[in-house]
């Protein structure tokens, strides 16, 4: 979404109601990011702002919005293809935790985070910094994915992990653009 009047909110808005229409009982909504074009205040805003506004579940429902590689590379002058040093991050980290406040719980100023939802653990994984095309995972976060992955483990229920990009050697691209 780049502006909330603009054809992509207004395609978000329309989906979000029909989502409603089709499934008014849903459990949960996830977004596995590219929510905006670079992530700019006005961008958030809008997206937040059509979310909040179209919210398609009742309010046991969970909404999880991931970040994707536009929401956090900022506009083209501060693309970079390295993990680290890019200067939108201090940008984007922000609107990101003040307008996805009410969709995840106290995360100690971390960006991932889960929910149980109808016996079902989801997982959202959420980049740390702002290279222009890879989800930048810190060690940190890895290793709360795997103590997460274990927890309360069912092996006739899987969990669901959301992450913008393909992690490391799942298929044929996700290698591509210094890994993942």
């Amino acid at each position: 979404v780049t502006d909330r009047d603009g054809i992509l909110g207004q395609n978000f808005a329309i989906g979000l109601r029909d989502m409603k229409n089709i499934n008014p009982g849903a459990d949960a909504f996830v977004t596995a990011g590219d929510n905006t074009e670079f992530g700019t205040e006005n961008e958030m805003e809008a997206f937040f702002g059509i979310l909040r506004d179209g919210n398609p579940l009742e309010e046991q429902g969970k909404i999880m919005v991931a970040l994707g590689n536009h929401d956090v590379r900022g506009p083209s002058e501060y693309w970079e293809d390295v993990p680290t040093g890019n200067g939108w991050w201090r940008t984007i980290y922000p609107l990101y935790m003040k307008h996805n406040a009410d969709y995840m719980p106290h995360t100690g100023g971390k960006t991932y985070f889960d929910y149980w939802v109808k016996g079902y653990h989801m997982i959202i994984l959420n980049p740390e910094e702002s290279p222009k095309d890879t989800a930048y995972l810190t060690e940190e976060q890895l290793l709360w994915l795997e103590e997460k992955l274990s927890e309360n483990e069912d092996l006739s229920r899987p969990s669901f992990v959301f992450v913008h990009q393909a992690l490391n050697g799942t298929h044929w691209r996700s290698d591509w653009f210094n890994g993942f």
